[in-house]
């Protein structure tokens, strides 16, 4: 019978953030990830079948706070929304930047990851029609998909990132 730690999930997940973050996703290995807690391989893949499964859980965890912040509100001006996604992103260190597009934009993948990147651009179209903010729905998917990229080639320039995009949505 497999040996089940309890509370052993949300250790997994912090340690395996923390190495995405610090090694990127390409060098962590489960095996090195095991070491890291604590635990044998074996343990590891009671928890989580493989590294992609352990990466989509985390990285779905994220965006549900992403979400349900910029749901929460909706009714506020256009800044707070660009701020809300632009610090989330940020805080993130760069992880899912790669996946939202690759999400997004395959129409063979079926995930909960998907689905909610989905619902995201459908509620951020909502806010941009609302706003009377043209071409709501192609607004509400640039400002997913290039928030990202412009943090990476602008990283110290947080105010004018987001007023870029504010201008940007906004005409």
């Amino acid at each position: 019978m497999p040996k089940i730690i309890k509370d052993l999930r949300p250790q997994i997940k912090k340690t395996a953030l923390e190495e995405f973050e610090n090694i990127g996703y390409e060098a962590v290995t489960m095996r090195k990830l095991a070491g890291k807690v604590g635990i044998g391989v074996g343990t590891l893949y009671n928890y989580f079948s493989n590294k992609e499964d352990l990466f989509e859980e985390i990285l779905l965890e994220s965006w549900q706070k992403t979400a349900k912040k910029i749901r929460d509100h909706l009714d506020s001006d256009l800044i707070t929304i660009i701020s809300i996604l632009y610090d989330d992103i940020v805080n993130r260190k760069g992880l899912g930047g790669y996946v939202i597009q690759f999400e997004i934009n395959d129409t063979n993948i079926d995930s909960p990851l998907k689905e909610l990147f989905h619902q995201l651009i459908l509620d951020l179209s909502e806010y941009f029609k609302k706003k009377d903010i043209s071409f709501p729905e192609r607004k509400a998917y640039s400002s997913v998909l290039l928030i990202a990229n412009v943090i990476k080639l602008y990283p110290n320039e947080k105010e004018k990132n987001i007023e870029y995009f504010y201008h940007l949505i906004k005409e």
